[in-house]
């Protein structure tokens, strides 16, 4: 799909896979389900910091963070 001022980045688990960055949109066959989008918290920060809603760690959801008062920064592995 190709939408202006989007990327996609895909990050292969496996070495039968190849990880992309994808400019000006992202590859439909990577999606496992349907893409969502969410609001940036605060966007003059210079880096995408998110509302937190949950978090999983070994696929057990744990008790905290489940009111949304929690917050993340997103990164692709380059430094803020």
């Amino acid at each position: 799909s190709a939408t202006p001022s989007t990327f996609g980045v895909f990050l292969a688990s496996s070495r039968s896979e190849t990880s992309e960055m994808a400019f000006g949109g992202w590859t439909s066959s990577h999606l496992v389900e349907p893409l969502s989008w969410g609001g940036i918290h605060d966007p003059e920060a210079g880096h995408w910091i998110i509302p937190m809603h949950g978090v999983r760690v070994n696929g057990r959801l744990l008790d905290i963070c489940k009111d949304g008062t929690c917050r993340a920064a997103v990164d692709t592995g380059t430094s803020l």
